[in-house]
């Protein structure tokens, strides 16, 4: 599922609860498109047995480190497509909104795993991504597993679309509770748990043409 995770528990011991920090400088591709490498990132944790990367430890306590690629989907008014989902191994977890997208396939390009995510989840084709906007690194646990991950972002405008899963595990079958596309203003002023938390910033940071923060953290 790749997704963002607020019914995720992310690990104290790495930056206390729900405490990541961003790379936010934007990344200027060389000659060619894209970067090499969410949860804020549970949605994909479906496909987590070891996507871009592989378990440290071993055994039942092991911990995932994975290469996530996310996207972040604007329509042609600026609102941005999230999916919803809660850890279904936590009853009382809370209902957490994200951006599609997942781990990486080892030896998978991240602009080909950003592609084949956005497939799999909203049944939507995807063509150039851009580069990367931005990029986080995360710990959480997620239905009864432990993750690592570096994850980079790409925003793509595109029309609205109807979402039409391609591809979902049984854990995202589980996991995830719906999607709407989300105007960028009540992004801003919702309660609701979203991931990256500071999505609205960073969208009105590129709409605006300012520059990046060297960092970001959020709570």
């Amino acid at each position: 599922m790749g997704r963002g995770g607020a019914g995720s528990h992310h690990r104290s011991g790495d930056r206390g609860p729900h405490r990541v920090v961003w790379d936010a400088r934007r990344v200027r591709p060389p000659d060619g498109p894209g970067d090499d490498g969410g949860a804020g990132g549970a949605g994909d944790a479906g496909r987590a047995g070891g996507a871009g990367g592989g378990a440290i430890g071993g055994g039942a306590g092991a911990t995932s480190r994975r290469r996530v690629a996310r996207v972040v989907l604007v329509d042609e008014t600026g609102a941005v497509l999230l999916l919803s989902g809660r850890d279904p191994d936590v009853p009382s977890a809370r209902e957490f909104w994200f951006t599609p997208g997942g781990g990486a396939e080892p030896g998978e390009q991240l602009e080909d795993a950003a592609r084949r995510e956005v497939h799999e989840e909203t049944g939507h084709v995807v063509g150039d991504l851009g580069p990367v906007r931005w990029r986080r690194t995360t710990a959480f646990d997620f239905g009864g597993l432990s993750f690592d991950q570096d994850e980079s972002y790409f925003v793509v405008r595109t029309p609205r679309f109807e979402v039409r899963p391609a591809g979902w595990t049984e854990l995202e079958r589980r996991s995830v509770t719906g999607w709407r596309w989300w105007p960028q203003r009540e992004l801003r002023a919702t309660g609701a748990v979203v991931y990256p938390h500071e999505l609205a910033d960073l969208l009105a940071t590129i709409e605006g043409g300012g520059p990046f923060s060297e960092s970001l953290s959020g709570p």
